[in-house]
């Protein structure tokens, strides 16, 4: 089985490379392929993610590899959003395709999973209500259920986190490619 991440830009995203090592100790033989976000680099290195030597990680720009969204939607059996902040959540209900990663994700046929990690006081906010409705109108999409958060900003239990990243590949099972 051949998943696809895409980071964005959360500071969960911090937790990849660790996550990365949880999916090679639980999916031996099946390959992750990486995406960050502009803003996940923020928070996390292609070096840091790529570190097993083995695994091809991308930065989400339009850069020389031509077509690079064609591939991305292509080549995975499942893709999984981790974190999927609402900004990205936003763009992608709104059909923004301005980098190969946000293109991709209109393009593909491939089950993808959303594990949001949603700010103090924006689950009720129009952006995630729009993706909420984007993902019941497109059965290939699935909005993972959230955690509470803690907010180092509030310093105190506000917002939502994305579930565990195993739980994440847990879920992934049973799920096939919507026919062509």
């Amino acid at each position: 089985m051949n998943y696809l991440l895409y980071v964005t830009g959360a500071a969960s995203a911090a937790l990849t490379p660790l996550n990365l090592l949880t999916f090679d100790a639980i999916r031996p033989g099946e390959t992750m392929t990486v995406v960050l976000s502009r803003t996940a680099e923020t928070f996390v290195t292609v070096r840091a993610c790529s570190a097993s030597g083995t695994r091809t990680v991308y930065r989400d720009r339009w850069d020389d590899e031509l077509a690079l969204h064609l591939h991305l939607a292509a080549a995975a059996d499942r893709i999984i959003v981790h974190p999927a902040t609402l900004n990205f959540l936003g763009r992608l209900s709104s059909g923004i395709t301005d980098t190969p990663m946000m293109l991709a994700l209109q393009c593909t046929d491939a089950p993808v999973y959303l594990c949001p990690a949603i700010p103090p006081g924006a689950e009720n906010s129009a952006a995630f209500g729009a993706a909420r409705s984007f993902v019941a109108a497109h059965p290939q999409y699935h909005l993972v259920d959230t955690l509470p958060a803690y907010s180092a900003a509030l310093r105190t239990e506000a917002g939502r986190a994305p579930v565990s990243f195993a739980e994440v590949l847990e879920l992934c099972t049973g799920f096939e490619r919507a026919p062509r």
